[in-house]
């Protein structure tokens, strides 16, 4: 039977928890604080498409290739599905999970998702060098990413993450800068101070 694992990563002292069950939480390693920007906030609360999500989980990633990325996990009451929230140095982007199921990846690197064909265009492995709040995989595995952008509208995209000797799908779009970050209350602290 396989355990899924349960990580915390404290927002006060930084310390990376890991066990199954709360009560087997045990303490692992203390994360340095990132120089890297992070926008969101752990319990913030962010709207998306009338929607209300509390961020419970912040990841900052390294690509073997020198890339940093951010993500976001945000959860709502109401809905089950959590929404992603993802930016790098060249991208913003909304995601949701969907099931593997529904996705056909053929071998000459097409994907497929209901009536979408998809291309491959990014592949890369990362790793966690920062993490906040309630994590679902393991911080010190390294992941395969893989990105298949849409033939007919490359502003939609399928995100492929092998991890936890597992892949998971997304389905993602990419959106302008300025709607992602004013999503984020250190965004919106920061242009009200500018035109102060």
């Amino acid at each position: 039977m396989y355990l899924i694992s349960l990580v915390f990563v404290c927002v006060n002292c930084h310390s990376y928890f890991k066990g199954t069950t709360l009560a087997t939480l045990t303490f692992v390693k203390k994360f340095e604080v990132p120089k890297i920007l992070q926008w969101a906030k752990l319990n913030e609360s962010i709207q998306f498409k009338r929607m209300n999500y509390r961020i419970i989980t912040k990841i900052l990633r390294l690509t073997t290739t020198g890339a940093y990325g951010n993500e976001y996990v945000g959860l709502n009451n109401g809905n089950k599905n959590p929404i992603y929230l993802a930016d790098g140095v060249d991208y913003t982007s909304v995601l949701h999970a969907i099931s593997k199921k529904k996705v056909i990846v053929t071998p000459d690197s097409l994907c497929k998702f209901e009536r979408g064909n998809y291309d491959l265009t990014y592949t890369d492995r990362q790793r966690v060098i920062y993490a906040e709040g309630f994590v679902f995989e393991d911080l010190d595995a390294e992941s395969t990413v893989k990105t298949y952008l849409r033939t007919i509208d490359e502003d939609r995209f399928i995100s492929e993450e092998f991890i936890d000797d597992d892949i998971e799908y997304y389905q993602g779009s990419y959106i302008d800068e300025k709607s992602y970050f004013s999503l984020f209350d250190f965004y919106k602290d920061y242009k009200f101070k500018v035109t102060l």
